[in-house]
């Protein structure tokens, strides 16, 4: 009879080997999905549980070793390193950017999950009396986990897009450069400099660049004009190889409209690196055949932009996420009536 570690071991084996089909399948299929980093964040839980029923049949203590360098390494990074990161990029948004609740999401995760530690702690020591408030506790519990499960798997999709989708699409004939606020009402800012930066380096002798974005109400001009003058003026491209859209307000007008400027023929998008994942998702959403390039943006920056896209993405989702939340509050009440029964 087979041994059952052996079996175990073995099943672990050939569903890490799914999960290898499924992420290179993926990415043959389609880029623009949260579904490129879910599949590689389970491949990676699966070789790892692989490798350590492996080295536990092989030595015991093969796993000692390596489950105590891990914590160590998490521990290092997660805890000290992570702070440090979470401190100094919270002061430099605070610097360099407007005090507004966008800027302050990373910092202001950061203190709710401690509260939210500290409060489910404490409610899970109260008496038999207070059972109705672990109830709080018990549905943190459930759904921490799946929210930081879904960001990790954004965060990881993005960057596997933003560097496997522009292979894909590198020399199409148009490109659509995304506007963003502009400074002083008629002026290029870095992060929308970027985007145009990013998208004259990578034209060819026939590209042509169409620039969208529509006049806001505390603009001079459009998005869209202030866009091109940057690239003809500053970086040098050809004004006769540039098309305006001007009329859009979001980023799915920007993408509609201009698939609709150029006959709904293929194009890449430019935008920034932490929104050009859920800009290609609606590009995807729309039946557009548009692949997208992300322009740098400095770090402090970065990391509370990725939170508030996955905020958007959420908000996307609402129908789908309100599902979950229904579910993680039933469930630790039909878990609470049933142990209050056995009391009883």
């Amino acid at each position: 009879m087979l041994n059952p570690f052996i079996l175990v071991m073995i099943s672990s084996g050939v569903l890490t080997l799914l999960a290898l089909i499924l992420y290179r399948r993926q990415i043959k299929r389609e880029l623009r999905s949260l579904k490129l980093g879910s599949h590689l964040m389970w491949l990676v839980l699966l070789a790892y549980l692989t490798l350590n029923l492996l080295l536990g049949y092989l030595d015991w203590r093969l796993i000692l070793i390596a489950e105590v360098f891990l914590v160590l390494l998490l521990t290092l990074l997660g805890g000290f390193v992570l702070l440090c990161l979470l401190v100094i990029e919270s002061i430099k948004v605070w610097r360099l950017e407007s005090h507004s609740i966008g800027n302050l999401l990373l910092p202001l995760s950061v203190l709710a999950y401690l509260i939210m530690g500290r409060l489910t702690d404490a409610l899970v020591k109260l008496p038999a009396d207070y059972d109705w408030l672990k109830y709080i506790s018990i549905f943190y519990g459930l759904f921490l986990p799946y929210v930081i499960w879904q960001f990790l798997a954004f965060l990881v999709s993005s960057l596997l897009y933003a560097k496997k989708a522009p292979l894909t699409a590198a020399h199409r004939k148009y490109f659509v450069v995304l506007g963003a606020g502009l400074v002083n009402g008629n002026q290029v800012g870095k992060l929308l400099g970027a985007r145009i930066e990013k998208a004259v380096a990578l034209a060819q002798d026939e590209t042509i660049i169409i620039f969208s974005g529509g006049q806001g109400a505390d603009e001079k001009v459009s998005e869209a004009y202030a866009m091109r003058q940057y690239a003809v003026d500053v970086l040098g491209f050809p004004e006769e190889r540039t098309m305006l859209e001007d009329k859009s307000r979001t980023t799915y007008e920007n993408l509609t409209l201009s698939s609709a400027l150029i006959q709904g023929q293929p194009f890449s998008f430019f935008t920034s690196d932490y929104h050009v994942l859920r800009a290609a998702i609606f590009a995807k959403s729309l039946g557009l055949d548009a692949q997208g390039h992300g322009g740098k943006t400095a770090l402090y920056y970065r990391i509370p932009a990725f939170i508030r896209e996955f905020i958007a993405i959420i908000n996307s989702k609402r129908k789908t996420y309100a599902l979950i939340i229904l579910l993680t509050l039933v469930l630790p009440m039909i878990l609470l009536l049933i142990l209050s029964s056995q009391r009883g």
